[in-house]
C-alpha cells in the first residue's frame, strides 16, 4: 500500500466517523435538552 492509497482510505473512514459522531452528538443534544433543571 502506497501513500495515496492510505490517504484515500484514511479520508474514507474519517469520513464515517464524523457522520457516525454528529449522530450521536445530535441524540445526546437531544436528551440533554430535555433535563434542563437537572444541570441548574
Amino acid at each position: 500500500m502506497n501513500q495515496q492509497e492510505s490517504d484515500q482510505i484514511w479520508q474514507h473512514l474519517q469520513v464515517h466517523v464524523e457522520s457516525f459522531f454528529s449522530q450521536t452528538l445530535a441524540s445526546d443534544v437531544q436528551k440533554i435538552e430535555y433535563k434542563p433543571q437537572f444541570i441548574a
